[in-house]
């Protein structure tokens, strides 16, 4: 799960109709970083679910652990936050990745120019809560139940929200995974 860190300040700065829009670009951006197998929802005002499968390797073929298996996607959302952030639009104008979907970088290069009300530049931030589980415990499940449930799904999800919440309560803008709590 993830929860924009402070959505309420930009809200506030931004205004309804342009924090919206960075919702609707953030989701933009969560289908480039994902792959068209992970499933995206937005769960609520400014909180997302995800369910994805983390790969084995990284971009270059090397064994990541678990835990960085997990957390990759959202160390990659960051980064191009930052790299939208340090005003480098040209180094994502020319990735295709970036070019041929519709994502609005000028835009976002405009919300972190913007002053919230005590005179600080706006951030994009968020917490991440991971619960993990692997595909052999959910084929266990599927094959004792019979296919998984609606408390299955629930249970995950609190897991989830749990690490979440520790991520906020920790300082925000960090990844938790369940395990480690």
């Amino acid at each position: 799960m993830v929860d924009l860190d402070g959505f309420k300040n930009i809200n506030d700065t931004c205004g309804h109709e342009e924090a919206n829009k960075i919702i609707k670009q953030l989701a933009n951006l969560f289908q480039i970083i994902f792959r068209p197998l992970d499933i995206i929802a937005r769960f609520g005002g400014d909180e997302f679910s995800f369910v994805y499968s983390s790969a084995a390797t990284n971009e270059k073929g090397l064994a990541l652990s678990s835990e960085k298996r997990q957390k990759m996607p959202f160390l990659r959302l960051k980064n191009t936050l930052n790299t939208i952030k340090e005003n480098s639009l040209d180094v994502l104008n020319k990735m295709p990745t970036f070019r041929d979907k519709n994502i609005d970088l000028e835009f976002f290069k405009e919300v972190f120019e913007k002053k919230d009300v005590s005179g600080k530049n706006i951030l994009i931030t968020f917490s991440v809560g991971i619960f993990q589980i692997s595909e052999e415990e959910i084929e266990k499940i599927i094959k004792e139940n019979g296919g998984l449930s609606e408390e299955n799904i629930t249970e995950w999800l609190i897991k989830a929200d749990k690490a979440l919440r520790e991520a906020k309560k920790n300082g925000k803008n960090q990844t938790i995974l369940y395990s480690e709590i």
